[in-house]
């Protein structure tokens, strides 16, 4: 009786919430319209031109011999900080140079190439999910601070968490540079096919990851309605920690010292929409993200810590900032066509490239 009991209950509450949300949906119809046209301007003008280009010039150099030429001015911190393989300080690297999801697609691309170890990549995965300059300098200090300075501290500051975080975990990296030793020895691909497959591989990663942002940035403007019943200030600061974009846009009506601070943490910590973009690279290898969850708390302590130092030996650079306000996200300033015809390449590359690995498996076959 207490199991039909339970299973009734169960499927009752499942039943609420989904008329629940249902009834959300259709009640903020207009603000999830608005939320969807910004998650897709933000990612045809933002997201797409800053990432495309470089998630497919990372994964050429990760693939080839280009890699030994960019870790080569890192031994040092590949032997005795990371503790790693002078191969995979690119990885490190390029997270930091690129931003956030880069670093995971590298790590899944390297699980793939039989090149890191399960545990290994959930070591590195720790401190390669990483903001990168443009968007920190750009689109926070300069866009919103008005300040050049304050986005190269908040770029050193995560600089200084990644070095920190990776010695942390580089006391799990026992025997991992002698085991990557022996993984590095994979034939090196043509590089016709390797640019076939890079393109091929960052238009996989920007459909999960634009396909995040508009999602989250659909419910932003429902999830800040609901927020102002916490007050402005926190509901801002629960925005920052679910979606970095939108919370750093609402900094304004905040004091610039702790303004400031919380862009550190926002950006730091990368937001529930830039875990799940992660997880969705990393999963389909079975990488746990355990050491990850944990350990971004330390990332993001040192990063505000960090930025709190600069701060203090520089207390004219907060005086001196002043808000932009005015900051508008101009709606379909792309061209659509030409956005038809990208999304239309992607398509047919997507499909051809399906088509010839149908070929390649029935020649295998016979």
């Amino acid at each position: 009786m207490n199991k039909k009991l339970l299973r009734f209950s169960k499927r009752l509450l499942a039943l609420i919430v989904i008329y629940f949300a249902m009834f959300l949906i259709i009640f903020f119809s207009s603000e999830l319209s608005s939320g969807i046209k910004n998650g897709i301007n933000v990612s045809m003008n933002l997201v797409m031109p800053s990432l495309f280009i470089f998630m497919i010039f990372s994964n050429i150099i990760i693939n080839s011999k280009f890699k030994h030429i960019v870790s080569r001015p890192f031994k040092f911190l590949a032997k005795y900080i990371f503790r790693i393989s002078e191969s995979n300080i690119a990885i490190v690297i390029l997270s930091l140079v690129g931003g956030y999801p880069v670093g995971a697609k590298l790590i899944s691309n390297a699980i793939n190439q039989n090149s890191l170890s399960r545990d290994e990549a959930s070591n590195l995965l720790c401190y390669c999910v990483n903001c990168g300059p443009a968007f920190l300098i750009s689109g926070i200090g300069v866009s919103i601070f008005s300040s050049f300075k304050i986005g190269i501290y908040m770029y050193i500051s995560q600089i200084i968490a990644c070095v920190i975080t990776g010695f942390i975990m580089s006391f799990f990296n026992k025997n991992c540079i002698q085991n990557n030793i022996s993984k590095n020895t994979s034939k090196s691909i043509p590089y016709s096919v390797l640019f076939v497959k890079s393109v091929n591989d960052a238009v996989k990663s920007m459909a999960i990851i634009c396909g995040f942002i508009i999602a989250f940035s659909a419910f932003m403007p429902m999830v800040s309605v609901i927020l102002k019943y916490l007050g402005s200030e926190y509901g801002h600061i629960v925005q920052g920690f679910l979606e970095v974009t939108t919370g750093c846009n609402n900094l304004s009506e905040i004091s610039s010292p702790n303004a400031i601070l919380l862009a550190t943490a926002f950006t730091a910590f990368g937001g529930v929409c830039v875990h799940l973009q992660v997880y969705a690279m990393i999963s389909q290898n079975g990488v746990k993200m355990t050491k990850f969850f944990i350990l971004r708390i330390i990332y993001t302590l040192i990063s505000i810590l960090s930025m709190k130092l600069f701060l203090t030996l520089s207390p004219a650079t907060t005086s001196c900032i002043s808000y932009n306000s005015n900051i508008k996200q101009d709606i379909y300033s792309v061209s659509p066509t030409a956005t038809m015809f990208m999304i239309l390449l992607a398509i047919m590359l997507l499909f051809f490239t399906r088509k010839s690995d149908k070929i390649n498996l029935s020649n295998n076959k016979g």
